[in-house]
């Protein structure tokens, strides 16, 4: 139980968001739209004590999407319309997606 509690504790960064989350944390005022990209990190909300808005992703969340709708985007192309019309703006994606909005014009 010791080396599994042990293990636990190792591999716990890497499945947390908190770093990622102390990052944008100094950018992340009242009221700034907070995207997440074809990913959900599940920690990361918490962490920064608001919500994201999901794009180009469903998974488990597909029932509250239900519920809720327009904190979902479906697809990169509307995303980088909604992305450009935002003064200050952050999104999180993994690696994959920032080709595809650059090819789409979105910085």
């Amino acid at each position: 139980m010791q080396g599994i509690g042990a293990g636990a504790q190792a591999l716990s960064p890497a499945y947390s968001q908190r770093s990622l989350a102390d990052q944008m944390a100094p950018y992340v005022k009242p009221g700034t739209p907070l995207y997440s990209l074809q990913d959900y990190p599940q920690s990361l909300p918490f962490y920064l004590g608001t919500t994201l808005t999901v794009v180009a992703y469903k998974g488990e969340l597909e029932f509250g999407i239900g519920q809720e709708p327009a904190k979902w985007i479906p697809d990169l192309d509307a995303f980088a319309s909604q992305w450009r019309s935002e003064n200050e703006a952050l999104a999180v994606m993994p690696p994959r997606p920032t080709t595809a909005c650059s090819r789409r014009g979105s910085p």
